[in-house]
């Protein structure tokens, strides 16, 4: 059993505090969450609306805990057809100016890369821990 500010390891070997390791995943999978909002009403905004319920769908199963849903948002950046391969232009029907267009696109590159920086984060943090660290003095 894993006690509150013991020190344990990753299956790597690197040791980690297990009380602050919870409080960085609760903290990412806010700040998660919020990037996944930011992002669906960004996608809204240009009337990408497939892509924006995808997403919004992402974020309930991450805001209660699943992380499933977070291997599900990585899982819609890989792959032909995927969310990375989006490019908003009038030509796909979207919502937007032409002269806007790479600016936008930058902008939406921005950020996918900070919600897939940040679900692998969160992801990382939700694998179990494993034995304890025996720390010895002098060493």
């Amino acid at each position: 059993m894993l006690r509150e500010n013991s020190t344990h390891a990753r299956p790597d070997g690197t040791p980690i505090n297990v009380k602050s390791a919870r409080d960085e995943l609760r903290v990412k999978r806010v700040e998660l969450v919020v990037r996944c909002q930011e992002l669906a009403r960004f996608l809204r905004g240009f009337d990408e609306n497939p892509w924006a319920e995808w997403v919004e769908a992402r974020i309930g199963e991450i805001s209660v805990g699943n992380p499933e849903g977070v291997e599900e948002l990585l899982e819609g950046f890989c792959g032909i057809g995927s969310i990375s391969d989006v490019y908003l232009c009038p030509e796909a029907g979207h919502r937007i100016n032409a002269g806007d267009e790479n600016g936008v696109n930058e902008q939406f590159l921005v950020m996918l890369s900070k919600v897939s920086e940040i679900a692998r984060r969160v992801l990382a943090l939700s694998r179990p821990l494993t034995q304890p660290v025996t720390l010895t003095p002098g060493l």
